[in-house]
């Protein structure tokens, strides 16, 4: 085989080698786009999803969690009305004790009295 030969042999080699890496380039461009575009897909169904989920936590957070806040609230309310006038039974009722002990010591000190009699 003379020189020219195995250059011409070479160059046959390093062109199917450029042939197979074009063809391998062209082959992962194709699959490179078809992943961009599987993604993008996919993406867009995320975001469709994601819009749809957000959408059922507002209603809900709307229509149950902030009327059930408002209804412990007005309990809350009625707690404190419950409060206030169990309060001011508490002070009656003191009031009552105090008057009470008053009187006791009133009548106990009328009965260490002496009986006078009226003739």
């Amino acid at each position: 085989m003379t020189e020219n030969d195995k250059l011409d042999l070479i160059l046959n080699k390093v062109a199917g080698i450029e042939t197979g890496m074009k063809s391998m380039a062209d082959t992962l461009g194709a699959e490179i786009a078809a992943v961009r575009t599987d993604l993008r897909t996919e993406i867009a169904a995320v975001k469709n999803n994601l819009g749809a989920e957000i959408t059922a936590v507002k209603l809900t957070l709307e229509n149950v969690t902030n009327k059930n806040i408002q209804i412990i609230a007005e309990g809350h309310l009625d707690l404190s009305r419950k409060l206030d006038e169990v309060q001011n039974v508490k002070f009656d009722k003191e009031m009552i004790k105090m008057k009470l002990n008053i009187l006791e010591y009133d009548v106990m000190k009328l009965k260490e009295k002496p009986i006078q009699m009226q003739i």
